[in-house]
């Protein structure tokens, strides 16, 4: 069986981008995602982004690191990147998009990383509703 990868990070939307870069944003993703072997998760407030990236290694780095270049995103912080235990988290998605409606749980991804951070995400990805979050 391969090995699977999972990145995640933190980062802010870009005061000087247009809103409508979001839905570009997730429907290139899903395309480029899929074609490349990779699934996940990401959550936007309105400010701040949180994304996991799932796939091999060497592709789910690649992502990361064109994302952490693209003018959209600021503040960049990596808080996870290792091996997928057991299987895949988000197998289903290739972009799952979480969009609060309440309160932002982003900012405590701030002082989170490692394992404890994807344990939030999935906590928060699995309780969408406590949170008032929309999986789209």
């Amino acid at each position: 069986m391969a090995q699977f990868f999972e990145s995640m990070f933190l980062s802010e939307f870009a005061a000087h981008t247009h809103p409508g870069e979001i839905a570009r944003i997730v429907r290139a993703s899903r395309v480029n995602n899929a074609a490349a072997g990779l699934t996940g998760v990401m959550m936007f407030d309105g400010s701040l982004f949180c994304q996991i990236i799932e796939g091999p290694e060497k592709t789910a780095r690649d992502m990361i690191a064109r994302i952490a270049r693209d003018p959209r995103h600021t503040a960049f912080q990596p808080l996870h990147h290792g091996p997928v235990s057991p299987s895949r988290r988000f197998d289903a998605w290739h972009v799952g998009i979480l969009a609060p409606s309440g309160p932002s749980p982003l900012l405590e991804f701030r002082s989170l990383r490692g394992l404890e951070a994807i344990e939030h995400l999935v906590a928060v990805f699995n309780d969408s509703e406590k949170f008032g979050i929309h999986v789209i």
